[in-house]
Parts: structure tokens; sequence; C-alpha cells
């Protein structure tokens, strides 16, 4: 196998989705996942046509992170105060500023329904990914999830749900974020069909519980309403009643055990009426900078 090059350890998740890899998929009713990358195109214009997107992505996460403290006299030279030199100041030097250990893990669910775009789908996997590095510079757990269903075979008697779910494991919380960088790419690949919140909030939930960190946070990127695609008589403007109501109850039961769950909506301003904590971005360019802000303000407490 040759080499890789400092660009692909550099590249976006979407531009490797043409390379090999195991992401981890939960499914029930006996369904069946594929991790087989999408068609694409030249992997060079893959790169051009969302190297900028990443690059913002993981900026506008960056501030999360360690500190550094610059115009210092001593620590590790600076090249951006090399100029001070010629003059005899010797503040040319950088040190990061020590960081207190937090005892806290994040995890952020991602709405992989077919309901979102193409845009807002590359989107939320690109700032959930530079979510989980801007935790791992703060020595911060951090996981990333993401949830569908398969397509829907119709109602099954006796049955609420009948449609399969797919809950797939982007990066889970042993394992750095780089390394997972590929499996984000293949998720751009996953049949997108329908989205059940509430049991896939109850799934995460319990996933982040199980880490036993006093601070947990569990950031939900979700574009609206619940809906398994099935009882079409009950789907109304204000989308499946027992839906909703499921998820409203696992936000609370998680809540009360002590987590923090956050709903960030894509453009969907009916997050704010399924959990209590909730913020609305319309752009998909948007959605790291919530993210980040969202991981600051459960760390200050």
């Amino acid at each position: 196998m040759p080499p890789r090059s400092r660009a692909d350890a550099d590249a976006p998740p979407a531009a490797l989705a043409d390379r090999p890899t195991a992401a981890t998929a939960r499914t029930t009713a006996g369904a069946s996942f594929s991790t087989a990358p999408p068609a694409h195109g030249d992997a060079l214009s893959r790169r051009r046509a969302i190297g900028g997107r990443w690059r913002a992505a993981r900026l506008a996460c960056h501030d999360a992170g360690p500190a550094v403290a610059r115009d210092q006299a001593r620590g590790l030279l600076d090249p951006r105060r090399l100029a001070r030199a010629v003059t005899d100041d010797p503040r040319v030097f950088a040190r990061r500023r020590p960081q207190r250990r937090v005892d806290a893990a994040v995890s952020v669910l991602l709405d992989c329904s077919g309901s979102l775009s193409t845009p807002q789908h590359r989107a939320a996997l690109t700032a959930g990914l530079a979510l989980a590095l801007a935790a791992e510079a703060l020595e911060v757990d951090a996981e990333v999830l993401g949830f569908t269903t398969l397509a829907a075979a119709g109602p099954r008697p006796g049955l609420d749900r009948g449609v399969p779910l797919v809950h797939v494991v982007l990066k889970p919380f042993d394992r750095p974020a780089r390394a997972c960088r590929h499996a984000f790419g293949h998720a751009t690949g996953l049949e997108r069909q329908n989205n059940v919140d509430g049991e896939a909030v109850a799934w995460a939930g319990a996933r982040l519980a199980r880490r036993g960190r006093r601070t947990r946070l569990l950031l939900v990127v979700s574009d609206g309403r619940p809906n398994t695609g099935e009882r079409g008589d009950l789907l109304t403007d204000r989308g499946d009643p027992r839906l909703e109501a499921h998820l409203r109850q696992v936000v609370r039961d998680l809540e009360r055990g002590g987590a923090r769950v956050v709903g960030v909506g894509l453009a969907a301003p009916r997050v704010a009426a399924l959990y209590p904590r909730a913020a609305v971005v319309e752009a998909p360019d948007d959605l790291a900078p919530a993210l980040g802000e969202a991981l600051r303000l459960a760390l200050r407490g």
C-alpha cells in the first residue's frame, strides 16, 4: 500500500468516501446495512468543492479548543512574532495555556433521513466531525452517531412501528476522530429514508450515560419532526403525535438523569417544540458554529 500524503490526512470526510472502512451499524427487524460507497466523480474535484466548507467548520469549532498565549518570553518559537527579534524584543514565543481536565462527554446525534438535502446532510457530517476534533483538543470524550430507517414496508398489525431502524456509530468514544473520518465519508451513501427520533435519542442517551462523566451533553441535529413513513392517517400538519410524544418523554427522562439534551434544527423551527433546549440554524454552514457554542456553554456549566 503506498504511503498516504499529507493532503489525504487533512482531507474532509466526504472527499475520502471512496476509501474502504467499516462503519458500525445497528438495525432492527432483521434489516441489513451496507457501507458500500456511492459513485462519485473525480476525487480532486470533490476535494476542491467541499474543502472550503470543511476548513470553515474546523475553524468554527476551534474556539472551544485550548487557548494559546502569544507574546511570551519563553515557550515555543512563534513564527508570527519573529520580526521582533531584530529589535531585541524577547516576546517571540507562544505557550499553550494549561487546561484543567474536564469530566465531560459529548455525543452528537445526526438525523440522516432523506428529508435533509444533500448539502444539509454533508454539512451535518462535517460539523459532527469538526466538533469531535475540537472536543478531543479539550480532552473531552466525544462520540458521533447517525440515525435513519430503511424503507417502510407498510403498517404491521400489532406493532407501533414496522419500519427497521438504522443506527450508525460514525465515531465511537474510544477511537480518535481522525481515524474515523472515512466512516463520515461513507455515511454520504446511506440509504436515507425516515427518522424515528425518540428511539434514536434513547439509544444515544444510554451510550452517553455509560461513560459515567459528570457533565453529559447530547446534541441532536434534526430537520424537523419524527416520521416513520407509515400510518399516513396520523401524519398531519402537526406530525405524528405518538412519535413526538415519545421523543419529548425520552428527552425529559434523559434530563432528569443528569444529561443536557440540545436540539439543533436545520431550518426547522419545530425543534423548539420538541426540545426544551433548542437552537435553529438557517444555513448549513452555520451548523458547526452552533454545535461549538453549545459545547462551550455546557463546559462552562
